[in-house]
This record gives structure tokens, sequence and C-alpha cells, in this order.
């Protein structure tokens, strides 16, 4: 009976082929795999921030983070540590940020790599993430808010942002939001007028970039507060540095 096989050469091929497609589509599939990672802790993370400010609101029977006592009079931090401490099991620790961190893309003017450094207080979360938190309060309001930045591996790499350097805000009324928090619609509504006389607040944002506030300003202003740009899912994952990702991130991924 006559026997098939193959030869010592087809086989040596065949090999050949496979692992030139297995390194052509590997690398690929691995990164895709720890972009997702990345996006599933960024999402913990935010929870985990999210649930803490509801659990002070409840432990002291207050209905914001300001009569929960999370916030200071003068904006540094100083209540910050039984916040962190007791509701979010972190402890107060320097030098555990990376000194320099890439972005996950050159936009025009910037650097691809920046210096690190925090203005706030540091901490380090029970999942070994790097917390820098801020204090501030929403333009021409009292209205505070904490700036949240956090590397998700602390020091260890990519040290990318967007990749595991991401920024969100902890608003006062305990909501966690991907970009700094907005005045309202009829905070700006009630200084349309301002451009008559020019005495506009400096928190109303030059849109158009010609040195001035104008009435075209304003209402660019208010149309981003109305309908804010929504990035797809897929957007998000390839480059979670839009500050509008968080939301998707939250609450699609």
């Amino acid at each position: 009976m006559k026997k098939f096989g193959f030869t010592l050469s087809e086989v040596l091929i065949t090999i050949t082929v496979i692992g030139v497609v297995a390194a052509l589509t590997i690398p690929g599939i691995v990164n895709n795999y720890q972009k997702e990672l990345f996006a599933t802790h960024i999402k913990k993370v935010t929870y985990d921030f999210r649930n803490a400010a509801e659990l002070i609101m409840v432990t002291n029977g207050k209905n914001s983070l300001i009569n929960a006592e999370v916030f200071s009079s003068s904006k540094d931090c100083s209540n910050c540590d039984n916040f962190m401490t007791n509701y979010l099991k972190g402890k107060s620790k320097s030098g555990i940020f990376g000194d320099k961190y890439k972005n996950i893309t050159k936009k025009q003017g910037e650097s691809l790599v920046k210096d690190f450094s925090c203005s706030g207080k540091t901490y380090l979360l029970p999942g070994k993430e790097a917390i820098c938190l801020t204090e501030s309060a929403v333009a021409g309001q009292s209205l505070p808010y904490l700036k949240v930045i956090v590397d998700l591996n602390g020091k260890a790499g990519p040290n990318i942002n967007g990749r595991d350097l991401f920024t969100f805000y902890l608003n006062y009324d305990g909501k966690v939001l991907g970009m700094k928090p907005l005045p309202t619609l009829e905070q700006v509504e009630n200084v349309f007028d301002c451009t008559m006389t020019e005495s506009c607040p400096d928190w109303i944002p030059d849109a158009d970039g010609d040195g001035s506030v104008t009435v075209t300003d304003i209402t660019i202003f208010i149309d981003a507060i109305r309908n804010p740009p929504k990035p797809s899912e897929s957007d998000c994952i390839k480059s979670i540095e839009d500050s509008y990702c968080f939301e998707n991130l939250m609450f699609n991924n």
C-alpha cells in the first residue's frame, strides 16, 4: 500500500508560514487585551471612588460631600485624609508616580513626553494604584470638586497618559465625571449679556481664539454644555485619553 506524507521541506515551510502569521497577529491581540484590562481597571477605580463618596454621605447623614466635610475652606485638600484612608483604604505615600509620562498621541504644540508632578496629596490604594488628589471649585462658583489623577500600576510601565495614567473628577454631589465640572446652563445664560458691558467672568472661554469673549464664544460654550461630544466605545479603547471616554468606559465596557 502506498503511503502519503509530508516531506521535511513541506513541514518546514508550513511551520515558517505559521510563525510569520503568529508574529503578525499575536502582538496586536496582546495589545488589545492589555487595553481592555486597563479600561476595566480604571472603571473599577472610578466605581470605588463613587461608592466611597456615597458611603461617607450616608455615614454622616448628609446629601453632599460638602456637608460630609470632604472639602476644606482653604481648598488645600486638608480634609482628604479621612476620605482616602477610612473610605478607600488608601495610605498617604510619596514617590509612587513615574517621573515622566508619554501621551498616546502627540497633539500639536505638545511634547510627546512630559514630566509628572502632583500639586496636591498622593495616596497608594490597596490595589497598588497611585492617586494624586487636588481640590478645586467650579469656575465662578463655590461648589468644590476633587481632581483625581491615577496611575493604575504606580511607577510600573507603560507610563502612558490614557493607557495607565488617567484623570477624572469627583464632584461635590458624589458623581464621578470624565471632565472638569462646568457651570450650569442657567449660570452661563445669566451672563449672556456680559459682552455688552465687557465684564464677562474669566471662566467663559475664548472658544474661537480671537483674543476676546464674544456672543459667539458664549454660544459655543452653551452648546458644549448641552451637547458634549460622545466618542464610541471602540474609539475610547484605542485612545482613552479623551476626557469624554470615562462615561463610555464606566457604563459600556
